[in-house]
């Protein structure tokens, strides 16, 4: 059976959804978490230790992933989806800011570190950064809430990644 979910879907839910990952920030900060050492894909694994859970049921298939991580104790929360699909990563950022600013975000322009792609963003108080990056076949696409250098530590933690979709890179 072949899987539904591709970043062309993740651009139909920035235009419809983004509401709901703004207030899910909020919400999130209070509801229950499902408990985990460890997340592993097929792109990347990460240790979630004591300050990071997996907030609500990742889809994680062969070919996708989509998950949320949380960490209440410094106030972030971390969306990452990677799968298949004809967006290019300045095409989803893009979309990504139109979105964003529609929900009266203020974002900056899109920088490149390496083969990443990335802008910073603020709505109201919560400060945030999206990235994406591709590696031809798949792309990445991580958007950071809260505390952004918390998020960053947190995806630089990833191993057994593809360091083309989650190159090392700093926030400028």
């Amino acid at each position: 059976m072949a899987h539904s979910f591709t970043l062309a879907t993740l651009g139909a839910w920035l235009k419809t959804k983004l509401t709901a990952l703004i207030l899910g920030l909020m919400l999130l900060m209070t509801a229950p978490c499902a408990l985990a050492d460890t997340f592993e894909s097929n792109f990347f694994s990460v240790d979630l230790g004591t300050t990071w859970a997996i907030a609500g049921k990742p889809h994680n298939m062969r070919h996708s992933v989509n998950v949320n991580f949380i960490n209440r104790t410094a106030g972030s929360s971390i969306n990452v989806v990677v799968g298949a699909g004809n967006h290019k990563p300045y095409e989803l950022l893009t979309n990504l800011q139109q979105a964003l600013r529609a929900q009266g975000a203020r974002t900056e322009g899109i920088l490149q570190d390496g083969a990443l792609l990335y802008f910073k963003f603020n709505i109201g108080p919560i400060t945030g950064f999206a990235c994406s990056a591709t590696d031809r076949k798949n792309t990445s696409s991580v958007t950071v809430m809260g505390n952004p250098q918390v998020g960053l530590q947190f995806i630089q933690s990833f191993y057994d990644k593809d360091t083309t979709l989650f190159p090392s890179f700093t926030i400028r």
